[in-house]
This record gives structure tokens, C-alpha cells and sequence, in this order.
């Protein structure tokens, strides 16, 4: 053949390839001929030849897949179904054999219809499907059977094995248990299947089978089948999962047994174990779905801080249902329970306070019975936290002392009781009290490295040093607490601590500085899961407006404020937006129902907290509509209420109002004393007085 080539100039074909050794005895010595070599491998040691490039051909763009069955069927056929159109090309992995054959199955149709033949791939068997009407050997599986029947033996098992599993892609450390092998040799099969195009590499280490070849694989997987390759996959992932949890939540216990720990330490870090949970979630939703028995309800307990602390509700919900309908199976009563208390912890996160409650309290009373210390302690604090968030403070108080009971010489829990109880005593009024639970709370996560459970204390102590008026560690609290959200990739925390420091600068005059942080709060708060710090950032818009002069403004941001509180059943969002509406609005009788209706809340579900300020509102539309008897009672009994439960921020602000009220009444002694006070209590907090 060389010598019939010598001297000529011409472009060989050489199709469908098996290996090098079939090319090189034909290659041309004659530099005037171009050779082009397709096929099914690689041809890794051909591309080493010198003048040698590989062309790798993937699938088709959904662009030139709608142009391809354009030109079999007709233009009409696909301008008329487009949306079929698209998805008929994405059930052929946008192959173009498949595709050619899903179409020509069709020509024979006076009208073809697309959708017809989209259903009959829905619900069949897709590769039985894709065969050609009258012609066994023009199939998609007869092409992928040539691929696999190339392989070397071990090679045909690891690519069964990836049929096999559910997960969307696999890494060489995830193949090792699943073909009972070391990492090593995994990742040698692994890319022998990438060189016979049997799978492709997405990225270092990560393989994927294309759709319609995990079909093939997983037909071929049930053809010669292998009983604990799974159970090992999902063995591995439990482990690899549990020590994952232990440095992203340290502070999260258990609360299904797990077996011992195997194999060395894989992460260095959080930021590995958080790297490696994120990419690896979408393998394990399926994993967990398609499993059985106890590995379901461990691997989901296990993901349960990552899903809180990530706000991935869709995922935990999805794995929550299995692990149920995995412990309602097995008829393991201590099993549902952590199910339904994971269930719970999602609804919380959610903002269904109500059924958050409903399944704590069920899962307390299995943990109880059997007499799982920790399931008590945890349905416990999870409880008084939704309780204070429906407004029953007082139960929420009686829980969390029950749980600093079981806590008590265990830091890693101890910490979350005084956080929580800290947030209690604080919006019931024992300030005090609840900043020095918060401050021992903060103390401890620092000590044991618990990152998530410091940035929340933080901003807590930044938010109650305002209402308290101890300004002096508020930019201390801010400054380390955004280094901490941001480290740790927790857009809550930090759009609660920007929105902390734009009220602090909002008191102190600075104005458009506060205007930038309430912005960024509420930029920060973008998830639908987010609705706490929207909230909230919403209020402290308005209230940015309220003292910029801009009433229709502040108005509108209260409003949606208000609306999402209500929808959420958030008792304090929804007085801090009636306290903000009761300034805002020019129409007194209506700022005075919403003062009323503050009032109301506030007394109804002891939020001492809001509960001065509401009052002061109150008087503050009194003292609007020239009602001075009734300004100055409820005016003096904000200055009660606020002095008690040390507000000093609230406490001068009411005396003002009060001094007002004694003015508009004729007393300009008393009013001359009140204001006198007021102005040297805003001094020794280094605020001047203000004419808003």
C-alpha cells in the first residue's frame, strides 16, 4: 500500500479502529498524504505518533440536534412540537445514531408525531426502542455492544459496577469500594472505560457515564449481577459522610447509632469536608433513595447539620422521606423518630414553627421512653426554639432548662442551651441574665472551634449590646463575626450582623453608612430560606427611611416586612414592622391600630423585648393627636418597663416622649427634668440627642 502511495497526495479514511496496531501498517511514509482515523478508543499511543492531534467528537448541541431531526422529519414536524423536539434529543443524549433512529422510526408517519414517540421512550425500554423498524443490527445498543465486548474483563465488570450504581458520577475513591479494589487500580479502570468512550472524564478525578450508556450498563449490571457491591458503595459514603459532619458540626450529635470509623483521616479541614460534601451531594440523594435498611437512616442523620447549616431543603426533604419510609419498613421506633426529628428541623428551617413543634415534641417522647439521652436533649432545645418562635416564651424557658439539666459537663452541648436560653431570658426581659448565657455560650465555641455556633452568638451580642446600649465591643462583634460568615460561606449569619451594625450606625447619625449596610443585609438574605434576615433587613430599611424623612418609602418596606412575618407566623418581625408602621404612617388613626395591635402582641406573648418600645409608639400617636393624659401613661409606662428590663438604648427615647407629653400639658418643670435625664443618659452612651 506505501508503494501505491509513493508520490501521491491523497486523504485516507480509516473507520472505526480498534487499536494502534491496526493503524500503523497502513500509515503512508509519503508526506503528501493526510490520514483521519475514527474510533470507538482513545488511541492513546497513536496520538504519541509525530504529526499525530486527536479530535475528541462528543454529542451533539441541542441546536444541532433540532437541525438533525429538522432534516429527517421536516421542518413542520419540529417547528410544530418544539418542546418534544428538545426533550426527544435529550432522551438520546443528543447521540446522533440514536437520534437518526428515534427519527426514522417516524418517517413512515404521514404526520409524524414527536410526542408519540417521546412517550414510547418515557415509559419503555429506551435502548429496546432505539432500534431500527425491520433491521436487527442498526440498534443503539449493537453500537455500545462493539464498545463493551472490546474490553478486557475487568474492565467490562467496572463498567457493569457503574450501571449499577446511582450515583450521577463516580471518583476513583468511590469506585474502590464499589469494585472491591484499591484507589489506584480503580482509577485505572476507570480510565480505560474514559479511553473506550464508555464514560467520560468531567474533571480530575470525577467520571460520568452519558445517559443512555448508564441505560446499557446498568441492563448489563442485572445480567450478571453482584449482591454487596452497593452495600460497600454505601458503606463508604457513610463513613467518608460521618467524619465529613464531625468538622462541619461538631456541635450536631448523633442520634442513630453508626458504626466504628475505617481507614485513614480524609480531610485536612472544614473547607476539605465542606468541599467534598457539596460535590458529592448529588450522588448521595440518590444513594440514599434507592437504599435500604439501616445505612438510610444513618447517612441522612448524619447529612442533617451540612442540610441545615447549607439551607438545602429540597435535598433534606428528599432524603428525610426515604429515611422514614426506610425506619417505617423496619419498624425501628427509635429510628423514625430521628427521621421525624430531622423532618422537624427542616420545617423549622422553613419557617413552619407549628410543625416543627408537633415533630419535636413526638420525637421527645420516643427518645424519653427509651431513654436516648441525647435524642431528649436535642428534641428538647429544638423545641424551645420553635416554641419562643410561635411567642410561648415561658415554654420555651421550661424546655431549655430541662436541657441545661442533661447538658450540664458537656461543652458541645452546653453551648446551644445557654445560646438559646440566652435569646429567651433576653426577649423576656432578664437582659442581664441572657447577655452573660450569651457571652459563656460564645466563650465555649471558641474554645472548642465551633465556628457556626460562635458567628450566631456574635450576632446575637452585637444586636442586644445595641438594645442594652454597651456600644463598647459592637465593632468587635461585627468585624470578627463577618470574617467568621464569610470563612465559613454563611450568608445569614452575615446579613444579620450587617443589619445589627446599620441600626448601630443608624443610632449614632450616619446615616447613608447604614442605608449601604441594610442593603447589603437584605442582598445577602437572597435565598427564599433566608426569610428570618429578610425580614429584618426589610425593617431596618424602613427604618433607615423613616429617619431619612422618606415616609411613603418606609412604609412600603414595613409593609412586606409585616406580610412575610405574618405568612411565617414570626411574632417579633411582625411588632418591630407595626412599631415601624406606627411612625411611618401620617393617618393617626391608623399608626394608632397598629401601636394597639404591637401592644397587644407583645403583651400576649411576653416579647418584653418589643414590648417598651411598642408602648412608647403607642405614646408617641397620643402625642401626635394632642391626647396628653393618654401620652403620658403610656409614655411613663414605657419608661417603666424599658428601665426594668435595661434597654438604656430605649430608655432616654421614652423620656423624651414623655417630656413632650408633660410640655403639651403644661408642665414645663417636669418636662425640663425628663429631658435633662434623657440628655445625660444618651451621653453616657456617646449619643447625641436627636430631633427624630
Amino acid at each position: 500500500m506505501r508503494s501505491r502511495l509513493a508520490g501521491k497526495r491523497m486523504l485516507i479514511v480509516l473507520d472505526n479502529a480498534a487499536r494502534p496496531g491496526q493503524i500503523r501498517p497502513v500509515l503512508p511514509g509519503d508526506p503528501g498524504c493526510a490520514v483521519l482515523v475514527t474510533s470507538r478508543d482513545a488511541l492513546r499511543g497513536l496520538v504519541e505518533q509525530p504529526g499525530a492531534s486527536r479530535v475528541h467528537v462528543g454529542g451533539l448541541t441541542p441546536a444541532e440536534s433540532n437541525t438533525l431531526l429538522a432534516r429527517i422529519l421536516g421542518d413542520e414536524a419540529v417547528r410544530n412540537e418544539p418542546a418534544a423536539a428538545a426533550e426527544l434529543a435529550e432522551l438520546c443524549t443528543h447521540l446522533p445514531l440514536a437520534l437518526r433512529i428515534a427519527a426514522a422510526n417516524m418517517i413512515d408517519d404521514e404526520h409524524p408525531r414527536l410526542a408519540e414517540q417521546l412517550g414510547r421512550l418515557r415509559e419503555g425500554n429506551r435502548l429496546a426502542a432505539l432500534a431500527a423498524d425491520g433491521d436487527e443490527t442498526v440498534t443503539v445498543r449493537a453500537a455500545f455492544d462493539l464498545s463493551y465486548e472490546a474490553l478486557a474483563e475487568p474492565a467490562k465488570r467496572a463498567f457493569r459496577l457503574v450501571g449499577l450504581a446511582p450515583c450521577q458520577d463516580l471518583t476513583p475513591e468511590a469506585m474502590a469500594p464499589l469494585a472491591d479494589c484499591a484507589p489506584h487500580q480503580a482509577r485505572r479502570l476507570l480510565d480505560q472505560l474514559a479511553a473506550a468512550n464508555l464514560v467520560q472524564q468531567l474533571g480530575p478525578g470525577r467520571y460520568q457515564a452519558y445517559d443512555l450508556l448508564r441505560v446499557y450498563a446498568h441492563e448489563r449490571a442485572l445480567a450478571e449481577p453482584e449482591d454487596q457491591a452497593l452495600a460497600r458503595l454505601q458503606t463508604y459514603y457513610l463513613h467518608v459522610v460521618a467524619e465529613a459532619a464531625d468538622l462541619l458540626g461538631p456541635e450536631v450529635p448523633s442520634l442513630v447509632p453508626l458504626p466504628p470509623r475505617q481507614g485513614p483521616t480524609r480531610f485536612d479541614d472544614r473547607d476539605e469536608a465542606l468541599d467534598w460534601m457539596t460535590a458529592e451531594l448529588p450522588n448521595l440523594v440518590p444513594l440514599i433513595q434507592q437504599g435500604r435498611g439501616e445505612i438510610v437512616w444513618q447517612l441522612v442523620d448524619s447529612l442533617r447539620g451540612f442540610f441545615y447549616a447549607q439551607r438545602l431543603a429540597t435535598e433534606w426533604q428528599l432524603v428525610t422521606q426515604a429515611g422514614l419510609g426506610a425506619a417505617a419498613v423496619a419498624a425501628d421506633e427509635v429510628a423514625e423518630a430521628a427521621m421525624r426529628y430531622n423532618r422537624a428541623a427542616l420545617d423549622w428551617s422553613r419557617g413552619r414553627a407549628n410543625e416543627a413543634a408537633d415533630g419535636f415534641a413526638r420525637a421527645l417522647e420516643v427518645f424519653r421512653r427509651t431513654g436516648l439521652r441525647v435524642g431528649e436533649y436535642s428534641a428538647l432545645t429544638n423545641l424551645a426554639i420553635a416554641l419562643s418562635e410561635m411567642g410561648d416564651l415561658d415554654g420555651a424557658a421550661t424546655r431549655f432548662a430541662d436541657a441545661l439539666a442533661l447538658a450540664e459537663n458537656e461543652p458541645t452541648r452546653l453551648a446551644p442551651v445557654l445560646f438559646n436560653l440566652g435569646l429567651v431570658q433576653v426577649s423576656l426581659g432578664e437582659t442581664d441574665e441572657g447577655f452573660s448565657y450569651l457571652a459563656r455560650a460564645r466563650a465555649i465555641c471558641a474554645e472548642l472551634g465551633i465556628e457556626h455556633g460562635e458567628v450566631n452568638c456574635l450576632n446575637n451580642l452585637l444586636n442586644f449590646s445595641r438594645h442594652m446600649g454597651r456600644f463598647e465591643a459592637v465593632e468587635e462583634y461585627f468585624e470578627r463575626g463577618v470574617a467568621m460568615s464569610r470563612r465559613l460561606g454563611n450568608q445569614e449569619s452575615e446579613s444579620g450582623l450587617f443589619n445589627a451594625m446599620a441600626l448601630v450606625r443608624l443610632d449614632f447619625g450616619r446615616q447613608d453608612e447604614a442605608e449601604r449596610m441594610a442593603a447589603t443585609a437584605l442582598e445577602l438574605a437572597d435565598s427564599p430560606s433566608m426569610f428570618r434576615s429578610r425580614i429584618d433587613a426589610l425593617n431596618t430599611l424602613g427604618d433607615v427611611a423613616l429617619v431619612g424623612d422618606r415616609p411613603a418609602e418606609a412604609i412600603e418596606h414595613y409593609r412586606q416586612a409585616l406580610d412575610l412575618s405574618r405568612q411565617r407566623d414570626l411574632r417579633f418581625g411582625e411588632v418591630e414592622a407595626l412599631i415601624g408602621l406606627t411612625y411611618a404612617m401620617r393617618d393617626n388613626s391608623r399608626a394608632l391600630a397598629h401601636a394597639v395591635e404591637a401592644v397587644e402582641l407583645t403583651a400576649r406573648h411576653e416579647l418584653r423585648l418589643c414590648e417598651g418600645r411598642a408602648l412608647l409608639a403607642q405614646a408617641h400617636v397620643h402625642l401626635r393627636r394632642e391626647e396628653t393624659e393618654a401620652a403620658i401613661d403610656f409614655a411613663e409606662r414605657a419608661v417603666a418597663l424599658l428601665r426594668k428590663t435595661g434597654l438604656r438604648l430605649w430608655w432616654p427615647r421614652a423620656l423624651v416622649v414623655l417630656a413632650a407629653a408633660h410640655r403639651a400639658a403644661g408642665d414645663a418643670a417636669t418636662a425640663d427634668r425628663h429631658d435633662a435625664e434623657a440628655t445625660w443618659l444618651l451621653g453616657v452612651m456617646g449619643l447625641a440627642p436627636s430631633s427624630n
